[in-house]
């Protein structure tokens, strides 16, 4: 029968990232909650359940591994809007430079225009100087005019080119800061999207510490009631076996009268003496062990150990037979496993998004990428069938651990019935004292088995339980 066991924490934990000041916090806390110790008479399995998961350094310290990336997504979400902030204000920075380069441009286009309405001007104003007639009367003032005109539209033409020049030049320094502010906005989109991406892969860690979390709180359970019940198991051998050494240390008894009377010989009385003995030793040494590991788990559970520390039973009464959950595949889809396989899958494929989206990657780059994604789902296939066998097989286990226990209510009703004939062919005379006193031996044996089956399959229904709320061991 495969058991539910205790898995580690995956190193994606990575507790190397706890800060110090909040290490040292969380132990302090943690001292806290293991140094109390309470004196109680008696356990019972919910209360074991319930100190034993209060003084888990395991839950401790995945909650304060929670509370570290809570405050790290809280940085990373503040750095973001404020990013966001940053890119407003430069594309908004950047929008007036362009505008202020479209004036710009505008001013020397106009500027252009008026230089060569100058120019056409003057190239005109020189045609006619050119046409002008020497022998002219007015052919001086004429040329003097023109020539002024000319001297006029070029002192025009040089201040218009001047200014052109200058704008020019401003039209450079824009060009310049744009530049600057083009590369700025591009630097802060690539520190956008990382940190949009490394809130992504914090909030995917929350999730997957969650399913830590609630699955470990799971197998924590299971393991304390697993513990308690083998308690509760080898406290009932204990005192089954001592029942057996009573019953024998009376036979003992018989035979040495027996020896007397010749009817057993001393070697047999020998050996018997010896057996009981080792019996006796291993019954003590049991005992021993058994007090030892009830002091661990008081130890484990804050309760102060002594040897009068009593465990109350399981409730066995109102076992029933389990029904198989026909759909399998939602017990798969709800188990942490699955969820978290899941979450890996989403987050290889979030990283084919963050390689694609960098500037100069590889084809080689993006094609590993692919191929985490498809070796993820690969795995989540696997771990799929493995899941639904491990149910079928938990269900079987189930099944025929009913029938044990089936089995051992019957074997009970046949010793008892078989113990009350003989009590009343004793009580005629008809059978000895020890075959009567071995009727009542094998009605304890039957008791005493049905006690073992019934709190194995206690233990299987409640890994049934844990399974049914995704506790599902791949």
């Amino acid at each position: 029968m495969k058991k539910f066991a205790i898995m580690m924490l995956s190193a994606s934990l990575c507790f190397s990232m706890i800060q110090p000041d909040v290490l040292a916090d969380g132990v302090e806390k943690e001292k806290d909650i293991l140094s109390e110790v309470e004196n109680v008479s008696t356990l019972t399995i919910d209360n074991v359940v319930e100190r034993g998961l209060k003084r888990q350094s395991l839950l401790l310290l995945l909650g304060y591994q929670m509370e570290i990336i809570e405050n790290q997504q809280n940085q990373i979400i503040r750095d973001r809007d404020n990013t966001s902030w940053d890119l407003v204000d430069a594309k908004d920075d950047l929008d007036e430079m362009r505008d202020r380069r479209n004036d710009l441009n505008e001013g020397i286009n106009g500027l252009k225009a008026q230089i060569e309405a100058i120019e056409a001007e003057m190239a005109s104003v020189q045609e006619e100087l050119a046409a002008l007639d020497p022998n002219s009367p007015n052919y001086s003032i004429d040329l003097l005019e023109g020539q002024l005109a000319l001297l006029q539209q070029e002192l025009a033409r040089l201040q218009l080119t001047m200014t052109e020049s200058e704008l020019e030049q401003a039209k450079g320094g824009l060009d310049q800061g744009i530049a600057v502010f083009e590369a700025q906005i591009e630097a802060l989109e690539d520190a956008l999207y990382q940190l949009q991406l490394a809130i992504q892969q914090l909030s995917s860690g929350k999730i997957q510490l969650t399913f830590e979390v609630e699955e470990s709180t799971l197998m924590l359970e299971t393991m304390l009631k697993s513990n308690f019940v083998q308690l509760l198991s080898t406290e009932k051998q204990n005192d089954f076996t001592q029942q057996a050494l009573d019953q024998k240390e009376k036979e003992m008894k018989k035979m040495k009268r027996q020896v007397e009377l010749g009817l057993v010989s001393a070697y047999e009385l020998e050996q018997a003496e010896r057996d009981f003995a080792s019996q006796k030793r291993d019954l003590e040494q049991a005992n021993k062990d058994f007090q030892r590991e009830l002091a661990k788990l008081a130890l484990d559970i804050g309760v102060q150990y002594h040897e009068d520390l009593e465990l109350e039973p399981v409730s066995v009464t109102s076992l029933r037979p389990l029904k198989s959950n026909n759909n399998i595949d939602q017990l798969v889809n709800n188990s942490y496993a699955m969820r978290k396989a899941e979450q890996d899958l989403a987050m290889a494929k979030l990283e084919v998004d963050h390689v694609k989206n960098k500037r100069d990657v590889s084809s080689y780059e993006i094609n590993q990428a692919e191929l985490a994604v498809k070796v993820e789902e690969e795995n989540m296939r696997q771990l799929k069938r493995d899941l639904k066998e491990n149910i079928d097989d938990l269900y079987y286990d189930a099944a025929k651990a009913y029938e044990a226990v089936e089995k051992g209510k019957r074997e009970l009703r046949y010793a008892e019935s078989d113990y009350s004939k003989l009590k009343r062919q004793y009580e005629i005379g008809l059978i000895s004292a020890f075959v009567y006193n071995q009727g009542e031996i094998q009605v304890k044996q039957a008791a005493f088995e049905l006690q073992m089956a019934e709190l194995s399959y206690y233990l299987l229904l409640e890994q049934v339980e844990a399974m049914q709320n995704g506790l599902i061991q791949p």
